[in-house]
C-alpha cells in the first residue's frame, strides 16, 4: 500500500528577476516561468467509501499562470451545494462530499485549464450501502492501555480513552488470541472509552494485551493499543516517579494557521495520568487542542489551526502514585504578514488512515518545497533513525520517501513528516497519517490472496557509457510474487547484470553498461492471482565511435577536398560536428578545422610537392571520439593543370561491368516501381554500401536519373544521403550510396524500446531543417519530403538522413517552375493550384511532418484525395485533438509558422533553427511521454496506401487544378511515370 504526500513546487534555478502572485499578493522571485499547460503532481486514486462517510478528492497541480478548474460526474458538470463543495486553490483542487450516498458513486473528472492549454484526470468513486453507525471514521487515541504490575489485587482494569465520531466495537487480544467475554472477563464500552475488567487474576492472565477498535461491519479503524501485565509484585520502596526522557523543545516558532505538535517522552512503570497547561491553566481536550497518546510513553498536544493569540508557555504535567514530572515549552505564533511566505515549507494532500497485517510493508512519500528543506520522519512520535527496518531517501526535486518493512503491533500509531527550514525562523510544516497493525491471523480480508501491485514507479534514465545502472522496485502481493527482469521483452542474461530480490523489493544492477544494453527495461511480478509489469526506457550515451572507413581525398589544382562517413554509433545523441586533423610529412597530427554541418571540407592554396594525410574525429555533447582511420598519403602535384587526380564538379559515370567486378550484391533492402535497393559490399575494402538499381530503358529516364545524380553529388552534408559513385548500363543505372541501417524515422519512434517525448521531436525536426537549409543555400528544393524519406542512421541513434532526391530540382531566381509532383498529404497549396513553386515549398512539408510526429494525425487528411486537396488549399487544420494537450505552445507556433498558405509567409530553415522551440536551450520542454498509438495507425495506413498506385492521386490533383483554372499545363505521361515512390 502506498501513501503519497504532495507539495507544489514554486522554486527554480535563479535567472532573471520576476514577480509571482502568491495568496493575492505580488512577490519578487527568481523563477524561470515556463509557458505551458498545467501539469498534475499528484492524482487522486480510485476510492471506496460507505454511505454517510465524508469524502475528499484531491489533485495537486502546477501551473505557470492563473488556472481554472471544472468538476464533472459521469459527464455532467457538478454544481456546488451545501453538501458538495469544491475548493480551487492555486496548487490544490479538491472536491468535498459530505455524508456520501449511493447516488454519489460514479466517475469524477477534474479539468484544469490555463492560457496555454488544459489537462484532465478521472477518479472512480464506489459507495457501499451501510448503516450510518457502521461508517468508517477516524479515531484518535487519548489514552493507551497502561502497563500494569499486579500488586496482590484480585481485579485489574485495562482502560483506554479515545476520540471518535461514531460508535466503536473493541476487540481485546491476549498474546495474539482474541479474548471472549466470560464471568471473569468483562468488556465495558462507552462513547469515549473502552475497558477490560479481569477478576480473580490467574497465571494465564499475565502477558501482552492488545485492543483493536472496529466498527460493527468489521473494519479495523485503529490505531490499536497494547499493554503488558507483569506477574512480579512491586514493593513500595521501588515505586519511582515518572521520568521525562525527552523534554519538550524550549521554544518553537510557527506561522499563523499552521498545525503545532508538542511532543515529549516519559518513562513510567505504573499507570499515570497527564494534563496540558497553557500559562498555568488547564487545557481541555477539544477539537482545537487535542490530547494524543502515541504509546511507549510518548505524549503529545496537537494545536490545530493556530492563531497569534495561542502564543504562550505550554506545559505537560504527568502524575502517578510515585510522584509527578513537568516539561515546558514557549510557543510563538507569527502573523502571516511577518513571515516570508515564499520560504515556508508546504505539504499538501493528507491521506486517510489505513490498516495492514503484521509483517507487512508500506511506502510513504512527501513532495516538499523548497527542495532544500530538512525532512524528519517519525513513527509513533519516535524518530525513524531510532527504529529498525526503515529507510528514508531524498531526491533533488524534493521527493522524500520512507520505506517501512516488517511492521508489527508496536508500530501502531501516527506516521509524521516534518519539513523544517532553519533559515526562516525555524518555521516547519507537518503532514501525518495513522497506521494500524493487526495480527496476521486476525487480519480481515475479502480474499486470502492479493494481486501483485507496485508501490513505486520507474523513471526513464540516461546513463553514460561505462557507468552503472541501478533500477529499484518496491511491491506487494500474496503469495510473494516471483520477479522477472526483462529488456526489450526478453529475459536479461548479461554477465555484467546482477539482480537482487527479497519479499517486497527487487533491484537490477548493470555494471559498466554499454550501448548495446540500452532499451526498454521492465520488471514483471507474478503470483497465482495475477501479474503486473513496470517499464522504463534507458538511454546509454557517451562519446561517439570514430568515423567509419577512411577519408576520401580529391585533388584539384592547389585545392584538396576531403570527404568522410559518419560513425556507426553516435553515442546515443546527436552528432554536433567533426574535427579534421592533418599530418604533413613526418610532423605530429594537428587539428586544422572543426566542421559542424557537413561531411566534407576543402583546403585552398596548399603547398605543392608536399605530402599530407588526414583523419577525422566525431564529437557530441559528451566529447570527441577516437580518431578514425587516416587517409592514404596525398602529394600535391607541382603542375596544377596536367596531374589532376579527380574533380568534384566533373563526376564521371562508369560502366556497369565495372560495378559487377567491384561490388558484391547481398540481401535485398527494398523494392519500388522503378528499381530495387540491395546491400552491397566493396570486394576490395570490405566496406558495406547500398546499391540502388534503377530501370532506365528510355532516354528520358536516363536523363532524369542523371539530373538526380548531379544534384546528389553537389550535396555534401551530414543530414543528406551521400552518393559515392554511379554505374550506367543499357537498361539500368546503379547508384552506390551510404548504407543506412536505422529504418524509417516514424517506425523507430513507435518501437517498444523507444519513449517519444517532445524533446526527441525537437532533435529530429532540427536535423531535417539543417539538411534542408544546406539544400536551399544551393537553391535546391527537395519537393518530396515525407516520413518515408526521413531515415535513422542506426537503430539506436537520434541521427537522421534525408533520402530520395528523385523529384529534387535546382531553381533559378529568373525562372518560374510549376510542377504536379509530390505526395498528396504533404504537398503545399501552390503545387495543387499549379502555381510557381519555391524553396519555401519544402517548409510546408516539414510542418506536416512535425504535426504528424507530435500527434500521430495527418492535419489535412480527408475522406478522399479531393477532400485532402481542398483542406490543403484552404489551410484548414487545428490543434483540438487530445494528443496536443501535452504539446507546448512553442511547438504549435512552430507548426503554424510553416503551414502558411502564402509560401512567402512561411518560416525559412534558418528562421526555424532560431525559433525558441528548436533552440538548443529547450529545458522548458516537458518530459511527458507522447502516446504513439495514433502514429502507429498512421504508419499502417501509409504502408497500405503504398501498395496502390500513387500516380492516381497526382492525376486527381491535375483534374482538381484544371477545374480551378481556365487553362493549365499538365505533366506528360513520361514525367508522371518517373515519380519515385
Amino acid at each position: 500500500m502506498s501513501i503519497v504526500f504532495k507539495v507544489c513546487d514554486t522554486y527554480n534555478t535563479k535567472r532573471n528577476k520576476r514577480y509571482v502572485s502568491f495568496r493575492g499578493k505580488m512577490y519578487p522571485s527568481d523563477i524561470d516561468i515556463q509557458l505551458s499547460a498545467p501539469t498534475f503532481h499528484c492524482l487522486s486514486q480510485d476510492k471506496a467509501a460507505v454511505e454517510g462517510e465524508d469524502i475528499c478528492l484531491e489533485y495537486t497541480i502546477h501551473s505557470v499562470s492563473e488556472s481554472w478548474s471544472v468538476w464533472d460526474k459521469d459527464g455532467h458538470i457538478i454544481l456546488p451545494s451545501k453538501r458538495i463543495v469544491t475548493r480551487d486553490a492555486t496548487y490544490l483542487k479538491s472536491l468535498h462530499i459530505e455524508k456520501a450516498t449511493a447516488n454519489d458513486a460514479g466517475i469524477y473528472r477534474l479539468t484544469v485549464e490555463n492560457t496555454f492549454g488544459c489537462i484532465s484526470a478521472t477518479t472512480r468513486l464506489t459507495v457501499l450501502s451501510m448503516k450510518a453507525d457502521q461508517r468508517i471514521a477516524h479515531i484518535t487515541i487519548k489514552r493507551h492501555l497502561m502497563t500494569n504490575w499486579v500488586q496482590d489485587k484480585k481485579q485489574i482494569v485495562l482502560t483506554s480513552t479515545y476520540r471518535s465520531l461514531s460508535s466503536r466495537k473493541p476487540r481485546f487480544f491476549l498474546n495474539g488470541n482474541e479474548i471472549s467475554t466470560s464471568v471473569r472477563r468483562q468488556k465495558v464500552t462507552r462513547r469515549q472509552f473502552s475497558a477490560l475488567v479481569i477478576d480473580n487474576i490467574k497465571s494465564e492472565d499475565f502477558g501482552t494485551y492488545y485492543c483493536s477498535m472496529e466498527n460493527s461491519y468489521g473494519y479495523n479503524t485503529g490505531p490499536n493499543m497494547q499493554t503488558t501485565i507483569f506477574k512480579e509484585t512491586l514493593s513500595d520502596n521501588i515505586v519511582e516517579p515518572p521520568i521525562i526522557i525527552r523534554h519538550l523543545p524550549k521554544q518553537i516558532t510557527r506561522a499563523e494557521g499552521s498545525k503545532i505538535n508538542l511532543n515529549l517522552a516519559i518513562k513510567c512503570q505504573i499507570p499515570f495520568v497527564y494534563v496540558w497547561l497553557r500559562n498555568n491553566k488547564i487545557i481541555q481536550d477539544s477539537l482545537e487542542f487535542r490530547y494524543a497518546d502515541h504509546g511507549h510513553g510518548v505524549l503529545e498536544l496537537q494545536i490545530n489551526d493556530s492563531f497569534v493569540m495561542d502564543s504562550a508557555i505550554y506545559a505537560c504535567v504527568v502524575h502517578s502514585i510515585g510522584g509527578k514530572c513537568i516539561s515546558k515549552c514557549s510557543v510563538k505564533i507569527l502573523e502571516e504578514k511577518t513571515c516570508n511566505i515564499l520560504n515556508v515549507p508546504q505539504i499538501l494532500n493528507f491521506p486517510q488512515s489505513y490498516t495492514i497485517p503484521s509483517g507487512g510493508s508500506i511506502v510513504v512519500c512527501a513532495h516538499v518545497i523548497p527542495t532544500f528543506c530538512k525532512v524528519i520522519w517519525s513513527l509513533c512520535g519516535i524518530d525513524i533513525d531510532l527504529l529498525t527496518n526503515t529507510m528514508a531517501t531524498t531526491k533533488s526535486d524534493g521527493i522524500h520517501t520512507l520505506y517501512l518493512s516488517n511492521l508489527n503491533i508496536k508500530h501502531n500509531g501516527e506516521i509524521r513528516c516534518t519539513a523544517n527550514l532553519l533559515s526562516n525562523n525555524g518555521i516547519t510544516a507537518t503532514a501525518s497519517t495513522f497506521l494500524s497493525i493487526v495480527p496476521t491471523k486476525n487480519y480481515q480480508q475479502n480474499n486470502e490472496h492479493i494481486k501483485p501491485t507496485f508501490l513505486t514507479a520507474f523513471e526513464d534514465q540516461v546513463v553514460l557509457n561505462g557507468q552503472n545502472l541501478v533500477l529499484e522496485s518496491f511491491f506487494c502481493g500474496k503469495p510473494d510474487p516471483h520477479v522477472l527482469w526483462l529488456r526489450a521483452g526478453r529475459p536479461i542474461d548479461d554477465k555484467n547484470v546482477i539482480t537482487t530480490s527479497m519479499p517486497g523489493y527487487s533491484s537490477l544492477l548493470v555494471q559498466n553498461i554499454n550501448a548495446n544494453q540500452s532499451g526498454k527495461y521492465s520488471i514483471q511480478i507474478i503470483n497465482s492471482i495475477g501479474s503486473e509489469i513496470l517499464s522504463a526506457s534507458v538511454a546509454v550515451e557517451g562519446p561517439p565511435d570514430p568515423p567509419s572507413g577512411t577519408p576520401l581525398v580529391t585533388i584539384t589544382e592547389n585545392n584538396v577536398h576531403i570527404t568522410w562517413c559518419g560513425p556507426h554509433y553516435d553515442g546515443g545523441c546527436m552528432i554536433l560536428g567533426f574535427i579534421l586533423e592533418m599530418q604533413s610529412e613526418d610532423n605530429e597530427w594537428s587539428e586544422v578545422a572543426t566542421i559542424l554541418d557537413s561531411l566534407g571540407y576543402t583546403f585552398s592554396n596548399m603547398i605543392p610537392a608536399k605530402t599530407y594525410r588526414f583523419r577525422v574525429r566525431a564529437k557530441n555533447i559528451h566529447g570527441c571520439s577516437d580518431p578514425g582511420a587516416p587517409s592514404a598519403n596525398v602529394t600535391l602535384p607541382v603542375c596544377n593543370t596536367n596531374n589532376i587526380v579527380a574533380s568534384n564538379n566533373d563526376f564521371s559515370i562508369r560502366c556497369c561491368e565495372d560495378f559487377k567486378s567491384k561490388y558484391e550484391l547481398m540481401e535485398e533492402l527494398g523494392r519500388g516501381r522503378f528499381g530495387v535497393v540491395y546491400k552491397a559490399r566493396d570486394i576490395e575494402s570490405n566496406h558495406v554500401y547500398a546499391a540502388k538499381l534503377i530501370k532506365c530503358i528510355k532516354m528520358v529516364d536516363k536523363t532524369k536519373v542523371r539530373e538526380e545524380i548531379a544534384i546528389m553529388k553537389s550535396l555534401q552534408h551530414a543530414k543528406l544521403l551521400h552518393l559515392y559513385e554511379c554505374f550506367e548500363g543499357s537498361r539500368e543505372t546503379v547508384m552506390i550510396v551510404e548504407f543506412i541501417s536505422g529504418g524509417e524515422l516514424f517506425e523507430r519512434v513507435v518501437a517498444d524500446d523507444f519513449t517519444l517525448t517532445e524533446k526527441d521531436c525537437v532533435i529530429f525536426i532540427r536535423q531535417i531543417c539543417e539538411g534542408v537549409q544546406y539544400m536551399h543555400n544551393l537553391r535546391i528544393v527537395h519537393l518530396d519530403l515525407k516520413p518515408e524519406n526521413i531515415m535513422c542512421k542506426t537503430r539506436s541513434s537520434h541521427e537522421i538522413k534525408i533520402i530520395d532526391f528523385g523529384l529534387a530540382q535546382r531553381l533559378s531566381p529568373d525562372t518560374s517552375v510549376r510542377v504536379l509532383l509530390g505526395t498528396a498529404e504533404f504537398v503545399p497549396p501552390e503545387i495543387i493550384n499549379y502555381e510557381p513553386i519555391g524553396l519555401q515549398s519544402d517548409m510546408w512539408s516539414i510542418g506536416v511532418i512535425c504535426y504528424v510526429l507530435l500527434s500521430g494525425l495527418s492535419p489535412f487528411m480527408g475522406e478522399n484525395d479531393v477532400d485532402t486537396f481542398n483542406n490543403i488549399t484552404g489551410a484548414e487544420y487545428d490543434f483540438d485533438d487530445d494528443a496536443f494537450q501535452i504539446v507546448t505552445n512553442e511547438a504549435k507556433d512552430f507548426i503554424s509558422g510553416l503551414l502558411q498558405y502564402r509560401k512567402e509567409d512561411r518560416l525559412s530553415p534558418t528562421q526555424c533553427l532560431h525559433t525558441k522551440w528548436l533552440s538548443l536551450d529547450n529545458d522548458y520542454l516537458g518530459k511527458s511521454k507522447i502516446c504513439t498509438n495514433k502514429l502507429k495507425k498512421f504508419i499502417i495506413r501509409r504502408k497500405w496506401q503504398k501498395t496502390g498506385n500513387a500516380i492516381r492521386a497526382l492525376g486527381r490533383m491535375a483534374l482538381l487544378s484544371a477545374s480551378r483554372r481556365n487553362s493549365s499545363v499538365l505533366p506528360t505521361e513520361d514525367q508522371n511515370n518517373h515519380h519515385n515512390e
